[in-house]
């Protein structure tokens, strides 16, 4: 009985090992990030993306310079977009009804679809990312030239751009991330859009 003990425990010993070693990995890296965004890490058995650095909203109703500046990002690869600001909401709320609901689809019906509206915004949106005071890559364009990546079912989206995905970023090094609003399109939605870095995470099969 002592030795079928033994071989059972063994197992369940590096199983709770490897949790707790997995706990203290996310603990440690979140807590690394400082500076002007909010960090978030999914966990090691993530699906792309496993991390979400949020930056404060940006206002398009007029000409603004918005700097953002953080240290202690995991080394990985990011993408930076522009979100339209129900977007997260829409995804939680979608998120927890199909958790409820698995075997049905989640789509939102009492709202007008405006992506063709939001795709024409002529906006120019000017993005910088430095380190150490050098640059690293940049965009300088109207969002009607960005690529609006929207989702039907949640009638949301965002604008990202193909200068701006695949960054490699390091933990040891700071990062200066500068969005510039000029030539503002006030007859076009949206009135405010929610920077975000995201990447990282288990490849979807």
């Amino acid at each position: 009985m002592s030795n079928r003990r033994l071989v059972i425990s063994v197992p369940l010993f590096f199983v709770i090992l490897a949790s707790v070693i997995a706990v203290v990995v996310m603990w440690w890296r979140g807590s690394r990030f400082q500076g002007d965004g909010i960090f978030t890490d999914k966990g090691i058995l993530a699906y792309r993306p496993r991390y979400t650095v949020r930056f404060p909203e940006i206002s398009l109703k007029k000409p603004a310079i918005y700097k953002f500046q953080f240290y202690g990002i995991p080394t990985e690869e990011f993408t930076f977009a522009l979100e339209v600001p129900d977007l997260r909401t829409k995804m939680n709320a979608a998120r927890t009804y199909l958790e409820r609901h698995p075997r049905e689809k989640y789509s939102i019906k009492e709202e007008k679809d405006i992506s063709e509206e939001i795709g024409k915004n002529q906006t120019r949106v000017t993005v910088t990312l430095s380190s150490n005071e050098q640059e690293l890559c940049s965009v300088n364009e109207c969002l009607s030239n960005w690529v609006l990546g929207w989702t039907p079912s949640l009638i949301s989206g965002e604008f990202w751009h193909p200068n701006l995905r695949d960054i490699r970023f390091r933990s040891n090094r700071t990062y200066t991330i500068i969005v510039e609003v000029n030539e503002v399109d006030l007859n076009s939605p949206p009135s405010a859009l929610v920077p975000v870095l995201s990447g990282g995470g288990i490849e979807v099969p």
